[in-house]
């Protein structure tokens, strides 16, 4: 039918393949067309020139629109189209004249509907070079979009795609954007870079919901003013391209806080601000009375630090302004129970329920004649005892400190001190315990082997006690330690090689009575030598000497109760000559015995003492 000139009548109701120029310069029309009933295909051109074809046409989906198949349609004024169907047709458009599939029209607004995936596809291929820009404008849906003054996203598209109405490209400007306007969809989260780059935009408003907006997405478009909502990507990307924007949001004309507040120990909470109209969006700035026991971010996430009270203030940038008392407070600490350390140091135990959230914020006190030792919570040894997740803490004590109490308290980070419990009781000052307590336990509640270890080393602290005058007058109910002898020690006498190393003489050795036995042994270095000349070893590992005074001295250290009649092997040697020796914590308590002055006789007992403890314990330990 193709330049026909008459106006064409024929029935279209079965209608659906135009081939190859069929309607070409005809006067036929949309209604006599029915148009799109039941139209699949359009070849190229056609309906090439045919202007009755006026005023809106929608594509559909299952359309297949060859190139140039309205070209020259002067009539249509609107389109509506699917989102993601592309009319370009790039090989056809190459290897042809007919151009894209509306080339020639004078269309002045776009509709795009959802389509099946709600996101728009790249209509234009900006890999092209510079000088090929009159091909890639043909790739164009519109050659004449100097005509376009409108686009129109439907609701439910989500995504407009890179490039979308890009026209920095074309130097002809017949083929220029110069829109008007674009409505964009409650819907739309993401606008790609270029979209509506040099579009002639003077103003577009972006829903609260947009998520990105791609780099130079509406740059060139010197007249533009976006509007958008605060702190959204359409918000930030105005202040970073430094483009004219005005805020969809309400201004708030009051904020509030809720005015108290309890937080646990240890928790993190976003404060919320409530706003008066509801739908504004100020932002928010915070600050707390005390950031040591709360702390808060430029969210408004509260942190409880320690225990106490904080103002935390939330202030507009127009200086509206809300408070919130918050009261920071601990679920308090239960004493579970409290043991004695044998294995190697002597030390007091204390079982401690702690929640597992305030462990970061709380440290454990424990102080015995003036003397402090702070351990952060989390730091406690995780022990579990009946079912109950338990922290265990120590307190180290010397053999003379056994009646002597231990004080434990708990405190947050600031010192203030922490609800502590035992059975009911308020301990929150301080709960005391002395090994003396563990041996009264031991008594009534102990099995039989730990009654006998409890009683020797109750001895061997009362002895000690009486050696050092550390408070001796507490000593009372002494048991008889004279049946042990220089001869019940005599197998744990020193056994030394005849000393030929030249320079080194060797003076003695002394015990440590602490909280953890050992001892020392001191050697003394002619003027004619240096410490550098030897080396000193222990079971065959190479020791330091230690210097004090005019003589140097190597240590053995934490020396288990059951292991203080095991002997060591150290050796001097000089290169040529070795000068060995077998020594062992009881060496001393053997070399105390052989004293026979009056005023020895309280070392001598304590030394007793500690022998029958060190039998007990190994006869407990290996049991």
């Amino acid at each position: 039918f193709a330049d026909t000139e008459s106006p064409f009548t024929g029935s279209m109701d079965s209608l659906e393949t135009v081939e190859e120029k069929a309607f070409s310069n005809t006067l036929i029309t949309f209604d006599v067309l029915k148009y799109p009933g039941k139209v699949k295909t359009v070849g190229m051109r056609g309906f090439e020139n045919c202007t009755g074809l006026t005023g809106t046409m929608e594509v559909t989906a299952e359309q297949d629109l060859k190139s140039g198949a309205f070209y020259g349609c002067t009539g249509i004024k609107k389109v509506i189209i699917p989102v993601d169907k592309i009319y370009t047709h790039t090989t056809d458009i190459l290897n042809s004249s007919y151009g894209p599939v509306f080339g020639g029209c004078t269309i002045e607004e776009l509709e795009y509907k959802p389509g099946e995936t709600g996101i728009m596809p790249v209509i234009d291929d900006r890999t092209a070079k510079e000088e090929d820009h009159q091909i890639n404008k043909n790739r164009i849906e519109f050659t004449n979009r100097n005509t376009l003054k409108k686009i129109i996203y439907d609701e439910g598209i989500t995504e407009i795609s890179a490039y979308a109405c890009y026209d920095n490209r074309y130097k002809d400007t017949e083929y220029n954007l110069a829109l008007d306007q674009i409505i964009l969809p409650s819907t739309l989260e993401t606008i790609r870079e270029y979209a509506f780059y040099n579009t002639g935009l003077t103003e577009a408003y972006l829903p609260k919901v947009i998520k990105e907006v791609g780099a130079n997405a509406f740059n060139s478009n010197p007249n533009l003013i976006l509007y958008v909502y605060r702190n959204t990507a359409a918000h930030d990307y105005a202040l970073r391209n430094n483009v004219l924007y005005v805020l969809l949001d309400p201004a708030a004309t009051a904020i509030s806080l809720p005015s108290e507040k309890e937080m646990p120990l240890g928790s993190t909470e976003q404060l919320t601000v409530t706003y008066t109209p509801a739908d504004a969006t100020d932002p928010i700035f915070w600050v707390s009375s005390d950031e040591s026991i709360v702390s808060i971010d430029e969210n408004g996430n509260a942190k409880a630090l320690s225990t106490g009270t904080a103002v935390i203030t939330a202030t507009t940038d127009t200086g509206l302004s809300a408070q919130s008392v918050i009261t920071v407070s601990s679920k308090g600490v239960s004493v579970y129970g409290s043991s004695l350390a044998l294995e190697g140091k002597i030390g007091i135990n204390f079982y401690l329920n702690i929640a597992e959230e305030e462990l970061e914020y709380l440290n454990v006190v424990m102080t015995m004649n003036g003397q402090t030792t702070t351990v952060p919570a989390f730091e406690g040894k995780a022990s579990t005892v009946a079912g109950q997740k338990l922290r265990m803490f120590v307190y180290p004590v010397a053999a003379k400190e056994m009646r002597d109490k231990v004080t434990l308290t708990v405190e947050d980070a600031e010192g203030n001190k922490i609800k502590l419990t035992k059975d009911e009781t308020d301990y929150t000052e301080g709960y005391p315990f002395s090994a003396a307590d563990y041996f009264a336990k031991a008594e009534t509640a102990g099995q039989e082997r730990t009654k006998k270890l409890a009683r020797v080393l109750n001895n061997y602290g009362k002895y000690a006690q009486i050696y050092f005058n550390h408070n001796p007058e507490e000593v009372t109910d002494l048991t008889d330690v004279s049946h042990v002898t220089k001869e019940t020690l005599a197998p744990y006498q020193a056994v030394q090689t005849e000393n030929k190393v030249a320079g080194l003489t060797y003076v003695g050795g002394t015990t440590m009575l602490d909280d953890a036995i050992g001892y020392r042994l001191y050697f003394k270095i002619d003027t004619a030598h240096k410490i550098s000349d030897y080396t000193f070893k222990m079971d065959g590992k190479k020791v330091t000497p230690v210097k004090s005074g005019s003589q140097y001295y190597i240590e053995k250290t934490d020396i288990a109760a059951k292991d203080l009649g095991v002997k060591n092997t150290i050796e001097v040697t000089d290169g040529e000559n070795t000068f060995g020796i077998q020594y062992c914590a009881l060496s001393y308590a053997y070399r105390a015995l052989e004293l026979t002055a009056e005023d020895k006789i309280p070392l001598q007992n304590m030394c007793r003492a500690m022998y029958l403890y060190n039998q007990q314990a190994i006869e407990y330990f290996n049991s």
